[in-house]
């Protein structure tokens, strides 16, 4: 180490640089001894230990193995499943349970036969070359370039004088066709014309009933089409494709090259589909890892619903709009959307399910891929009102729930990144507080902070809205990160980004392939029962993304001297005896989609009024910790004085008539008070209006 430092000093030092410091990694050493062995040294030196960490990190890391075995596995599978479910709408000729490899590669083919035979004929017109060496010997006298060594090699032969008879050997450079993207074209045309003799010689023979002579000759025409352009004589002088040695520019982005590598991979994911080798390998690892995530998110949505692809309805429970049902295999920029509908509840289920079922009855959950959010969003049928006011937010994957009444949306997003932060290194936003909790806590990757930021920003960037309201509502209610991260449930829910999802619906959720299944995503399938089975409220939903659009907005002029405890929700009940069973039940019921109209989160006591009545009274405190969703069914069932107008309802739950303060109980207020022309919420057929306590009044003769 001495002769080097001293070396680099002298010949490679600048005058304005300081000494060279020299470094020695030990794998095994003794810390004294290599004290003792350098304490003549001069020079500065300085010993310490390290340890080296790859094996942990190796620990960390997602095996290679399982990403390949099981989530390309996975992908291909549901790719097979999409081709089959494709070519059952799209090939009336070939009946479900009899497509095959053949008939998968026919429809394939079909797709882009056009475009291929154009491509290689413009392929043919105007080919690739390049420029290459071989080696040549000539006579003298037809040489027109010599090289240095040719002309000494000539003058050696002369004074041997066998110059007439003599052929000197050099390097000749010429422009060649035989490249290695012209042999991939012959290439691509040998298979294919080999694959429609197959087709034609089994598929054609063997189903004479359910195809016509006019589809029979249309693919014999392809065969002629096809041999022709191989024996065309540009071909002859190519040679044998042997595999892409490397990446091809000209593959990729020269005219009629591309087109023809395109449709080749199209045929080669048909030609391979039902031997479960679906080609996927052109995208990106992050690429594979979303569609993955999408596609276990699809999944679990419909088991967490109940819908099982064995069901006879299952096509009418789930569906996929067919000209989308390709694009997140083939184009991952384009929205793909599942729509789910609740099954009806079955005799044998439990009474927990039925009650779910009941609960959800005509709600419809949309999982959109690739969905865009923008200033002009929201107005198509799955738009719903939601867009941005600034700049496009495009997350991974969205859930949509709306509720029976078509109005209520409730929204949840999710981001697949494929990045774990496994050491406080790792990440330069690691706070003192992860880094801590990273060192005390067992094993549990961490998802990365940026991506978790993310989904603050999608939260604070997307709204609701509707033509006739002067304001916006934020409409996202949760956010999460889904990532490659490991460790057991116990320790990733001690994690604070699993505390988050609880704390303010803001987080993350590891996601990897499992052998065991009922453990795969379990922590995203506990979270997609929550939201999707459970008998909560609207408002439960939202509870900890205020404000949100189920909730109510005042202006600044409405808020001027108003204190919440002291407000009262003056509400129509409608008839008399619609009051008394509010007032008796003990719940007061507004339809779910005036919900978003309704002040009630701000009002302390609500007092109903009946349609005719001038004085609204029987104030009744409001539980705020205690509300629910009833079917028009479930309203009936409690004895319901009419029949309900609309598919749910909110429930509000009040006090009885002894949990108001006894005071408030005589208080009244003059419902004609209720102008039209003021303002209020709701609509003129059911109008909600706060006051103030002190705004009623004690009545003694009611008028």
């Amino acid at each position: 180490m001495k002769a080097y430092l001293r070396v680099l000093d002298d010949e490679e030092k600048l005058p304005n640089e300081n000494p060279s410091v020299g470094i020695i990694l030990c794998k095994k050493a003794d810390k004294a001894c290599v004290e003792y062995v350098l304490q003549d040294y001069l020079k500065p030196m300085g010993v310490a230990t390290y340890q080296n960490n790859l094996a942990k990190l190796k620990e960390l890391l997602l095996p290679e193995e399982d990403l390949n075995k099981s989530i390309l596995k996975e992908v291909n599978d549901e790719y097979t499943d999409v081709i089959y479910r494709y070519l059952s709408i799209t090939m009336q000729q070939f009946m479900r349970g009899h497509v095959n490899n053949d008939a998968t590669w026919m429809s394939a083919f079909q797709s882009v036969v056009d475009d291929y035979v154009k491509n290689v004929s413009r392929v043919m017109k105007n080919p690739h070359s390049q420029m290459v060496n071989y080696r040549t010997s000539r006579k003298a006298e037809h040489i027109k370039r010599w090289t240095p060594e040719m002309e000494e090699r000539f003058g050696e032969v002369e004074r041997e004088g066998k110059l007439e008879e003599y052929f000197f050997s050099y390097d000749e450079a010429c422009s060649t066709h035989d490249t290695m993207e012209n042999r991939f074209v012959k290439h691509t045309l040998q298979s294919i014309g080999r694959k429609l003799n197959t087709i034609i010689a089994t598929v054609l023979s063997t189903t004479q009933e359910e195809l016509s002579e006019k589809h029979r000759q249309t693919w014999i025409n392809y065969s002629d089409t096809i041999q022709k352009l191989q024996k065309h004589p540009f071909f002859k002088t190519i040679g044998r494709f042997d595999g892409l040695k490397q990446e091809s520019l000209v593959l990729q982005s020269r005219t009629g090259y591309q087109q023809i590598y395109k449709d080749w991979l199209k045929l080669k994911r048909g030609i391979d589909l039902y031997n479960g080798a679906a080609n996927i390998g052109t995208l990106q690892i992050w690429e594979i890892y979303e569609l993955w995530c999408f596609i276990k998110m699809k999944k679990m949505v419909a088991e967490v619903i109940g819908i099982d692809r064995a069901m006879p309805d299952y096509e009418l429970l789930v569906t996929e709009p067919k000209g989308t049902l390709l694009n997140p295999f083939t184009d991952s920029t384009l929205e793909h959307i599942v729509e789910y509908h609740y099954p009806a509840y079955k005799d044998e289920d439990s009474d927990e399910r039925k009650s779910m079922l009941k609960a959800h009855e005509g709600d419809v959950v949309t999982l959109h891929y690739q969905h865009t959010f923008n200033r002009r969003s929201g107005n198509d049928e799955y738009g719903m009102g939601i867009n941005t006011a600034t700049t496009e937010q495009r997350p991974d994957i969205v859930l949509n729930i709306r509720k029976a009444s078509g109005e209520v949306v409730l929204t949840y997003l999710y981001d697949a990144k494929y990045r774990v932060v496994n050491d406080k290194k790792l990440d330069k936003d690691f706070e003192a507080e992860d880094i801590a909790e990273l060192e005390q806590l067992e094993g549990g990757d961490y998802p990365p902070t940026d991506a978790i930021n993310q989904m603050h920003r999608y939260r604070d960037a997307i709204y609701y809205s509707k033509e006739h309201e002067p304001f916006r509502s934020k409409e996202i209610i949760g956010g999460y990160i889904l990532f490659p991260g490991r460790g057991e449930d116990e320790n990733i829910l001690r994690r604070y980004y699993s505390a988050s999802v609880e704390s303010v619906n803001i987080g993350a959720f590891p996601l990897l392939p499992s052998v065991d299944k009922v453990k795969e995503g379990s922590l995203l399938r506990g979270h997609l029962s929550s939201i999707l089975m459970e008998k909560v409220s609207t408002e439960s939903h939202v509870a900890k993304a205020k404000p949100q659009r189920t909730l109510a907005y005042v202006t600044e002029e409405e808020k001027e001297g108003i204190v919440a405890d002291d407000l009262v929700m003056i509400a129509l009940s409608g008839s008399a005896e619609k009051k008394q069973w509010t007032l008796d039940h003990l719940w007061y019921n507004i339809p779910l989609d005036k919900i978003a109209d309704s002040p009630w989160m701000k009002a302390k006591y609500l007092l109903l009024h009946s349609k005719g009545e001038q004085w609204a009274g029987g104030i009744r405190k409001i539980v705020k910790s205690k509300h629910d969703v009833w079917t028009a069914d479930k309203l009936t069932s409690e004895n319901y004085p009419s029949k309900p107008d609309n598919a749910a309802y909110f429930m509000i739950r009040i006090h009885k008539e002894s949990g108001t303060e006894e005071e408030l109980r005589i208080l009244s207020f003059n419902v004609h008070d209720i102008d039209k022309d003021s303002i209020y919420w709701g609509s003129p057929k059911m109008p909600f209006m706060l006051v103030k306590l002190k705004d009623l009044i004690i009545v003694q003769n009611h008028v």
